[in-house]
């Protein structure tokens, strides 16, 4: 487990770890009962497990990303903080340049000194045609 102390510090140092293409490192801010959207299949992944089965491959087929964070707001409630932010992004996968501007919500559980992450939904919003 990758502890933080700070809600939006998790989330500074997850988009850092995708930035530098750490799959293992972006998994290990996540609770074993993680919860995430699956853009692709326009689906829930559900599980720690189940999450990196997905994107592990997806982060190791990518050949840089730069993710930017603004619009950061955190709200704490006890042991549960919500974390939402419009991340701005660029990556490159399969020889592919996407840029995405997606609302992104964290939802963290206070675990072992530090937060987990126990559900990341972010989906890019369309623009019109």
């Amino acid at each position: 487990m990758n502890a933080m102390s700070v809600p939006a510090d998790l989330v500074s140092a997850f988009f850092a770890a995708l930035d530098r293409l750490d799959a293992d490192g972006v998994i290990s801010f996540m609770a074993e009962d993680m919860v995430a959207v699956d853009e692709t299949t326009n689906g829930w992944i559900r599980g720690r497990a189940a999450v990196a089965a997905v994107w592990v491959p997806m982060v190791e087929s990518m050949t840089s990303v730069s993710s930017q964070i603004d619009e950061l707001a955190v709200h704490e409630f006890g042991e549960t903080a919500m974390v939402t932010c419009r991340l701005r992004q660029t990556y490159v996968i399969h020889a592919v340049e996407t840029r995405i501007d997606a609302p992104t919500t964290f939802v963290l559980r206070r675990a072992g000194g530090g937060w987990q992450i126990v559900l990341f939904h972010s989906v890019p919003v369309g623009t019109a045609a």
